[in-house]
């Protein structure tokens, strides 16, 4: 297929009578970092929901799938049952997925380590749902969609995993979350990434990412802290909320071109290759 641009997106984009929003300012960087151009775009959206995809994810789902995964997650916004609905596809999650080349087959990382406790969640790529509610019931056991009714998408409970946030930390991955929830939870993130703190600052567009996990897991404190070391390390997670995770999932992680260094050095350095992808249709 050929390759995803800024400049065809667009293109696309305003065919299909989507208004482009620029997120620079005369107050902010001259290039947009992910927090504060996602920013600009819940502040221009006019739906109470917001489905965040980067140009490089690709639909694999069908009609019906789409049309379920939707409904129920609404639903449970709605009802405030969850707060973020992660989207990326379980079965084909494209490349690269980082946290399967640095978590799959050592699990107990995810506990033992505090930097690491974000990622605890992320291991449901590979690890079955059911094993994850017995081994880990006291983080995957929120029941965020029982009870839904067939009006509200009648999902199966068991195709569904809820965990609090601070074992499953923002991730740039596709997401659904409502305009109310952005403002009143990831506000000060993007304030602090206009211009990025400490170490942060030679990676800006890891800014938001970043200090969203630092804030859930309590590991780097919310503070003015620009370093581990600096923050006290004790602090409770910050606005701690529950994120949906779904059995499927819908979007494939599709740029082959430009990760194609990160591969070869991956698979060197864990010594086995990665499992085959399927390559998208649309």
């Amino acid at each position: 297929s050929p390759p995803v641009t800024g400049t065809s997106v667009s293109r696309l984009l305003r065919v299909h009578g989507f208004t482009l929003v620029s997120a620079v300012t005369a107050s902010s960087p001259a290039v947009s970092t992910v927090g504060t151009a996602l920013h600009a775009l819940v502040l221009h959206s006019t739906a109470p929901f917001v489905l965040f995809l980067e140009k490089d994810f690709v639909l694999v789902e069908g009609p019906a799938e789409v049309a379920q995964h939707l409904t129920v997650g609404l639903a449970m916004l709605r009802l405030g049952r969850a707060h973020t609905l992660r989207l990326r596809s379980r079965d084909r999650p494209g490349f690269p997925n980082l946290a399967e080349v640095a978590f799959r087959g050592s699990e107990g990382r995810l506990e033992r380590e505090p930097a690491n406790r974000g990622y605890f969640c992320l291991q449901y790529f590979w690890v079955p749902f059911q094993q994850l509610r017995q081994k880990h019931h006291q983080w995957f056991s929120s029941p965020c969609a029982e009870g839904l009714s067939l009006e509200e998408g009648g999902p199966d409970p068991d195709k569904w995993l809820c965990v609090p946030s601070h074992h499953c930390s923002w991730s740039n991955n596709p997401v659904l979350f409502s305009r109310a929830f952005w403002f009143s939870r990831m506000n000060r993130t993007v304030q602090r990434c206009v211009t990025p703190p400490g170490p942060l600052r030679s990676t800006p567009n890891y800014c938001f990412e970043g200090l969203r996990h630092q804030a859930e897991t309590g590991w780097w404190p919310h503070s003015n802290a620009t370093t581990p070391e600096e923050g006290s390390g004790s602090q409770p997670a910050e606005d701690p909320y529950i994120v949906a995770l779904p059995a499927r999932g819908l979007f494939m992680h599709h740029d082959p071109g430009k990760y194609r260094g990160l591969k070869r050095y991956l698979e060197r350095a864990k010594g086995r290759p990665f499992r085959s992808e399927v390559t998208p249709t649309t």
